[in-house]
């Protein structure tokens, strides 16, 4: 036993265990805690946990070389990191806080999926969150985040859907015109014109939809 705890406490395996948890570790925070450090920067929560992602991998290579198990130590440690990196879905339960770290962690589905649950619930606290996420690289979770904008009655969230219908993508663009059309902000007026121009029907027919509603309540149209 003596001998066994010698060999795991020594420096080569020392080394090579802190190698394997720092890679282990930074997988996991990246994936676990990356939103939530963008929103909130590191507080001492967030580095608590962080540190916990790093010494975990560690303590179980370690105790694996001590008991002369390295396979099972290897088992161990690419299941904490499976378990790890496995993105949970974003549920109506959550709370605010865990949905805007959804929102700007890295699976695609839980982003999209946590921008609609924001704007059911009418956030006021998601509205830059959302805003963000109008640059988000999948034109799904940027539909998703007009949507939600849509739903927020505060008029800031106008800026945000003004700028989604110069989005490079026409469903992005088409979803953010209808919203322009129900909401009806200062700037819409443009919007529609601008739209108008496009080479998509789709678009175009947004625009046309939107300038009738502005036209319809006393603003200028196209």
């Amino acid at each position: 036993m003596r001998e066994a705890v010698a060999y795991a406490l020594s420096p080569r395996v020392l080394f090579r265990n802190a190698a394997i948890a720092a890679g282990i570790g930074s997988v996991l925070v990246a994936v676990n805690l990356s939103g939530r450090i963008r929103a909130e920067g590191w507080t001492a929560e967030l580095l608590l946990r962080g540190a916990f992602n790093y010494v975990i991998p560690f303590v179980v290579s370690t105790v694996s070389a001590a008991a002369n198990r390295p396979l099972l130590g290897a088992v161990l440690v690419l299941g904490l990191a499976g378990g790890g990196c496995a993105p949970s879905r974003p549920e109506s339960t959550w709370d605010e806080t865990r949905l805007i770290e959804a929102l700007g962690g890295a699976d695609d589905d839980a982003r999209r999926r946590a921008a609609g649950l924001l704007g059911a619930r009418r956030s006021v606290k998601a509205l830059w969150p959302l805003t963000r996420a109008l640059g988000d690289p999948r034109w799904e979770v940027r539909v998703a985040a007009v949507e939600a904008l849509e739903l927020l009655e505060d008029p800031r969230a106008d800026k945000g859907i003004l700028a989604a219908a110069r989005d490079r993508h026409w469903w992005v663009q088409t979803t953010a015109l209808k919203a322009l059309a129900r909401r009806r902000p200062l700037g819409a007026a443009q919007a529609a014109h601008h739209a108008a121009a496009s080479d998509n029907d789709a678009v175009k027919a947004a625009a046309m939809r939107l300038a009738d509603a502005l036209g319809a309540s006393g603003q200028a149209g196209l």
